[in-house]
């Protein structure tokens, strides 16, 4: 399990925005290459909110390594191999036009592109299960 530290920036629902500094954790992660903070040298990350945390509460929250794992097989496996299916279908379905090689490209592509649109269509009502969960909470001095 992935534990980090942030600050709630956002409630709605059972559902908090957590604002994530980078940390010592991060090199040690495997998607640290994919996962660059923004300038700031910080993420925000959707969280189950569990405990009732409140807007400016620092928060722990808990990453299990399954999902971290899926999304990332999600985000680059799969696609890589749509682009060799969708070359090797595409092969066999244009191989009676002259730029074959081209059209299986934009096969692939094609199926990619889908994919994407599709698995982020879906992925916006993200469930409850795949989101990591918020596991202490320190009130702030407002609330």
């Amino acid at each position: 399990m992935l534990v980090e530290k942030g600050v709630v920036v956002s409630v709605s629902k059972e559902i908090a925005e957590i604002e994530i500094s980078r940390s010592d954790n991060c090199h040690n992660c495997s998607a640290h290459l994919f996962c660059n903070p923004s300038k700031n040298n910080s993420k925000i990350l959707k969280a189950v909110n569990t405990f009732g945390a409140l807007l400016g509460d620092e928060v722990k929250i808990e990453i299990e390594e399954k999902a971290v794992l899926t999304a990332s097989f999600q985000m680059y496996g799969v696609p890589i191999l749509l682009l060799l299916i969708g070359v090797l279908l595409g092969n066999f379905i244009f191989s009676e036009y002259t730029l074959t090689e081209f059209y299986a490209f934009l096969f692939s592509i094609a199926l990619i592109a889908i994919y994407y649109i599709v698995s982020f269509t879906i992925g916006k009502s993200a469930k409850k299960e795949t989101l990591p969960k918020i596991i202490f909470v320190k009130r702030s001095s407002n609330n």
